[in-house]
Formats: structure tokens, C-alpha cells, sequence
């Protein structure tokens, strides 16, 4: 991958990552108004609970794989985790 096509960088401490560029944020930004979509649409608006929110954990369990899948792909140097600066 070029280093141009790196959205995130790893945390400098812990495991992860965490946006580097625009991409990074906007695919962040995208992330979580869909996620709060679907807590709206399936969780929060009037109804009935029971079958909703097992429609809303089938519905935004693959959306958070598909974006956790995202940033690590899309992460310079991949996830590890790091102590911060070690001398």
C-alpha cells in the first residue's frame, strides 16, 4: 500500500488506531452517524422492543466489523500495541 493510502495511525499508546487524514475522519464521521441511525431507527424511536433490537444487533454488528476492518486495513504499520515512546 502507498503511504498515501494510510487514513490512520496507530495510537502511541494501547491498541488501535486513530484517524490520520480526512479520509480517516470523514470514514470515522460516516461510522458513527450511521451507527446513531440505526440506534435511532431500531432502539430509541416509539414501538415495540423485543424483535427491534435484535434487528438493530443484526444490523450494526457487520457495520462495525466492516469498519473495524477498514481502519486496520487502512492503518499505517497495522494494530500492535504500543507503550508510547520507550527509551
Amino acid at each position: 500500500m502507498a503511504d498515501g493510502d494510510h487514513w490512520f495511525e496507530p495510537k502511541s499508546h494501547g491498541y488501535g488506531a486513530k484517524p490520520a487524514n480526512w479520509k480517516g475522519w470523514a470514514a470515522t464521521g460516516v461510522f458513527v452517524a450511521v451507527m446513531v441511525a440505526l440506534a435511532w431507527v431500531f432502539v430509541m424511536a416509539p414501538g415495540e422492543g423485543g424483535p427491534r433490537i435484535l434487528t438493530w444487533l443484526a444490523i450494526q454488528t457487520p457495520v462495525l466489523v466492516g469498519f473495524l476492518w477498514l481502519a486496520r486495513h487502512k492503518t499505517r504499520g497495522g494494530w500492535k500495541w504500543h507503550w508510547g515512546s520507550r527509551k
